[in-house]
């Protein structure tokens, strides 16, 4: 019995103890956090107490919270550390009743090197490029790759498409490793709304590409830390306002080596009816002196689109790639159209009203084949062979029923058209870099077209007859070869390309096949200079050759309009230019500047011009007109907080001077346009976007007209995958009215064009699907090591 009551007393106080001590075990609840109030994840928290004994230890979450067990009242020393960030130490009290202590702020401390930005510490400039270095980055371990790649200087995210600007445009592309992929690609950019940034070493954006990225504005190359995730990302995207409606569905998938992409678009238009209002006077002919057209014109079209894009990674050095595009598109356009033609007195000399009903068919499909292959003693030295083959097939109905004055009939006439393109192109280009330093690039390339084109025509009730038919080949050779030079602050690139032509044609006019060789030597020079850690100064020269093709050279009469006609040109020589280009490059934390000359002349430049013809009706053709020059200034100023705020304004001033037939035709245009967009918490975003642009760049054009515009967009995350957009566009006015004016020694043409004004737009994105991920499938944290893998 003793021993009972012992062994009960005994119980008693243990779980008394127990219980006092369950009451001191309190749960310490914090949140870490930067300067910028983002939450900042993994950080390493110890608590010390008086002893300097560790009472308490951990690892904040993903929302920047962590929990501190078994702390009892009293002062505590505390440590908070985390690569990218200043360790914090201080002293706090914890008393029975707390249980939450607010927030800690860490302060962003990265050693500087001489390359590197101050204040844009994961961002460094090179020679030509700018190197974004992402495992400096501590928000990668939770950013998508799409939020990542915006942080660029001089890269934004179009806040309806999502997909990313690059330079002020969309002439770049993006390459994995050094080499094209179609899981990142500049055409399919909703995997990056999904694929988590920890894959990424860093980023690379090319500001002057060289070598077969010549031709684009930038390059975006991202360097990845192991190969990217398998899985399957699609994209919905439906835009509609009350002219048409466009969905978007693409499903791209990897499975291991193997990448395709399929993509369906289609899409379905109404324009509403439009009018315009158009004067012609003739100074020479004294009968057919003043026309006045009124014309009322609107369509209804449909387009089906489906592409697919499959790549195969034969092994670590060898790439196959394929792809292919199918097009399908009808219009059916209506035209309403009254002419009146007076003579010199003001009195009417006929009155014509014409209604056109056309249909207009087109298909077409491409397909190629690209194979790339890397060496294994350089990753930059790469081989690259594409053959691609492209036919396009259009089926054009012309009805046109002419009336005069009392609405008797005069004329009917219908004309089809049958136009055939096959064009076959076979490229291979090779780049080697020695080291560092030097490097070189050949390709060539060959071009095989041929169109054919027949077609009849029906006057009336008479029976169909042939009509104007046309044969056309033509082949391209080119070979380009270029060297580059680096070396520190330096880099200089000359390049030269020898370009021929040879175009043999046949037309239902000319009997006899005609024959048109040409030969360009072609040369290209790059110089850029480094100023500092900042900016940049690129100069170019080059002499580039345009020949023109069956659109400038065909001698078909287009009649469709009694008062406009429209005919090529087969007299047509190759325009030569020299192009002079300066541009500059700045970029800072918050400021993004890019500004730019340039300066071209030709002593035989083609243009577009117009003459009134012996019956009185402007014809529009194609000349080599003379000399031309042309001098434009543009800019771009930008000033943006990352996810919260982003304000530009662009601007541009050209002056063009053009001389022909002992005339002279001078003039200055501008255009500019300027925006902000606004970051409200973390799921709406709101912008406004103004601009100013002319209606007419005609070299006839005595005048320009300028049209003010502008937008009011929203849009609203509503989960990671699901975005809504509401576009406003031209807020202001249903419709805006334009106007071309012209003056020659020959005759006067003004017209007054009805524009459409405000739409409405309602886009929807939402993207699907699951990519496989290491990291995630193990049920951890993300630690420092996956992203050096």
């Amino acid at each position: 019995m003793i021993m009972r009551i012992i062994i009960s007393i005994c119980m008693c106080l243990c779980l008394s103890q127990i219980c006092h001590a369950q009451d001191l075990s309190q749960i310490r609840i914090r949140k870490i956090v930067s300067i910028e109030g983002e939450a900042i994840p993994y950080a390493n928290v110890i608590f010390l107490d008086e002893n300097n004994k560790v009472a308490s230890f951990g690892v904040s979450t993903e929302q920047g919270y962590f929990v501190a067990m078994s702390l009892k009242p009293g002062t505590y020393k505390i440590e908070i550390s985390c690569i990218g960030y200043e360790p914090l130490k201080d002293t706090i009290t914890i008393t029975s009743e707390s249980d939450r202590l607010g927030t800690f702020q860490l302060q962003a401390g990265i050693q500087l090197q001489e390359a590197v930005v101050k204040g844009y510490p994961m961002i460094r400039m090179g020679v030509d490029r700018l190197i974004y270095d992402v495992e400096q980055d501590t928000t990668a371990y939770r950013s998508k790759a799409l939020d990542i790649l915006g942080k660029l200087p001089f890269v934004t995210i179009d806040p309806k498409s999502k997909n990313l600007q690059v330079m002020g445009g969309s002439n770049y592309a993006i390459t994995v490793n050094g080499r094209k992929s179609l899981f990142l690609s500049e055409a399919n950019q909703y995997v990056a709304q999904l694929l988590q940034a920890d894959k990424m070493k860093t980023i690379e954006l090319v500001m002057t590409p060289t070598g077969r990225y010549a031709d684009k504005t930038a390059v975006i190359n991202i360097v990845t830390s192991g190969s990217l995730p398998d899985g399957i990302v699609g994209s919905l995207l439906v835009d509609a306002n009350h002219e048409y409606i466009r969905p978007d569905l693409a499903i791209t998938s990897k499975i291991k080596k193997f990448i395709y992409q399929i993509e369906y678009v289609p899409e379905y238009q109404y324009y509403h009816k439009l009018n315009s209002q158009s004067l012609t006077l003739n100074h020479l002919d004294s009968i057919r002196y003043r026309t006045e057209t009124a014309e009322t014109e609107w369509s209804r079209d449909h387009r089906q689109d489906i592409s697919l894009r499959a790549s195969y990674d034969l092994n670590e050095r060898n790439l196959l790639t394929l792809s292919g595009n199918y097009a399908f598109y009808k219009e059916k356009v209506y035209v309403n159209e009254h002419s009146r033609i007076a003579d010199i007195t003001g009195k009417t000399v006929e009155e014509l009203d014409a209604e056109n009903r056309d249909i207009l068919k087109n298909n077409a499909f491409k397909a190629s084949l690209n194979y790339q292959k890397t060496f294994n003693d350089q990753s930059d030295r790469m081989l690259t062979a594409t053959y691609s083959v492209e036919h396009n097939a259009d089926h054009d109905t012309y009805r046109q029923i002419r009336f005069n004055g009392t609405d008797a009939a005069v004329s009917k006439a219908v004309s089809t058209n049958r136009l055939r393109l096959t064009e076959h192109t076979l490229g291979v280009d090779y780049s080697h870099p020695f080291n560092e330093r030097h490097s070189y690039f050949v390709t060539g390339k060959t071009v095989l077209r041929h169109y054919g084109s027949d077609g009849t025509v029906q006057s009336g009730d008479a029976a169909p007859v042939a009509g104007e038919d046309l044969t056309y080949n033509q082949q391209v050779y080119s070979l380009t070869g270029s060297y580059t030079w680096r070396h520190k602050k330096f880099m200089l690139m000359p390049q030269v390309s020898f370009e021929a032509t040879n175009n043999r044609m046949c037309f239902s006019e000319i009997a006899d096949w005609q024959n048109k060789c040409y030969l360009d030597v072609i040369p290209h020079l790059l110089f850029v200079y480094q100023m500092g850690i900042k900016s940049s100064w690129t100069i170019s020269y080059s002499k580039p050759a345009f020949r023109p093709d069956i659109y400038y050279l065909n001698p078909f009469v287009n009649d469709s309009d009694p008062t406009h006609i429209i005919v090529g040109n087969p007299a047509l020589k190759p325009e030569k230019k020299h192009v002079f280009n300066l541009n500059y490059f700045f970029f800072s934390p918050k400021f993004e500047i890019s500004a730019g000359a340039n300066y071209a002349y030709s002593s035989n430049a083609i243009y577009p011009y117009d003459y009134v013809n012996g019956d009185g009706i402007r014809t529009t053709t194609y000349g080599n007109i003379g000399r031309s020059k042309l001098l434009a200034l543009n800019w771009k100023l930008r000033y943006r907080k990352v996810n919260k705020f982003d304000a530009w304004i662009n601007g541009s001033a050209t002056y063009s001077h053009y001389s022909y037939n002992e005339n002279d035709y001078p003039l200055w245009n501008f255009t500019a346009s300027a925006g902000a967009n606004v970051h409200i918490g973390q799921k709406l975003l709101v912008e406004a976007v103004g601009h100013l642009t002319p209606l007419s760049t005609s070299l006839q054009s005595t005048s320009f007209h300028y049209f003010i515009g502008g937008a009011l967009r929203a849009s609203y995350d509503f989960t990671p995958r699901l975005t809504a957009m509401v576009d406003v566009d031209k807020f202001w006015k249903k419709h805006l009215t334009g106007e071309e004016e012209k003056d020659t020694p020959t005759f006067y043409y003004h017209e007054k064009e009805e524009l459409y004004g405000r739409t409405i737009t309602l886009t929807v994105q939402y993207v699907f699907g699951r990519l496989n991920s290491q990291v995630k499938q193990s049920k951890r944290g993300i630690i420092n090591s996956d992203r050096s893998k």
